[in-house]
């Protein structure tokens, strides 16, 4: 089973980057965890430190505004200090338009400084293929040529050649000799037939 790639965010400002990058991950092979599609909105702390600690490394994305301090929980902040405690490998993945605030909490300063990814939508696929292999994962390339390797063995040796399966390739002979041997017929068919229409004549 492969590793899981934890992914945290601000809801209100990182929402779309964040489920992006879980289909992009996931179209890679990548198995990901992201709050809003796996979590019991009865237990959620208790969910997701058991997905940080069970997960082989931590993707914080960073837009504008996930770390503008809050009142009460603060689930990014915790997130990301629970990660660090493990020692999990955080990676930031920062928005197209992302500034770095002048003044963040040590903790949050600290994660993004770690070598991570920038979203380029010129170079979309490039992006996300790092991202793809910095979490362990494969090219969106090589996944697909995976899962169509995958598909072949579920439907069974393919045969490739050309040959009817029910004539041994010993019986027809070389490509050579099969040649000569219709061209062959195919002057004594001509010689019959001239045979046939000359008994008519007489």
């Amino acid at each position: 089973m492969s590793r899981l790639i934890f992914i945290s965010y601000r809801r209100e400002t990182g929402y779309e980057l964040a489920h992006l990058v879980n289909a992009e991950l996931r179209s890679r092979g990548v198995r990901t965890f992201i709050d809003v599609s796996e979590s019991d909105p009865g237990q959620f702390w208790p969910q997701i430190r058991a997905a940080i600690h069970s997960c082989s490394a931590f993707v914080l994305i960073c837009t504008n505004g996930s770390f503008e301090t809050r009142q009460g929980d603060d689930w990014v902040l915790r997130e990301v200090g629970e990660a660090t405690t493990l020692g999990r490998p955080i990676i930031p993945v920062f928005s197209q338009d992302f500034k770095r605030p002048a003044v963040l909490l040590p903790l949050l300063a600290q994660a993004t400084e770690y070598n991570g990814v920038s979203m380029d939508t010129q170079f979309h696929v490039a992006a996300f293929d790092h991202l793809s292999q910095l979490v362990g994962g494969r090219k969106r390339s090589e996944q697909r040529r995976r899962v169509a390797v995958l598909a072949g063995r579920g439907r069974g040796r393919i045969n490739t050649h050309r040959r009817p399966l029910d004539v041994p390739a010993q019986r027809r002979g070389p490509p050579l000799l099969r040649a000569q041997r219709i061209r062959r017929d195919g002057v004594h068919g001509r010689r019959e037939q001239r045979g046939a229409r000359a008994g008519r004549a007489l």
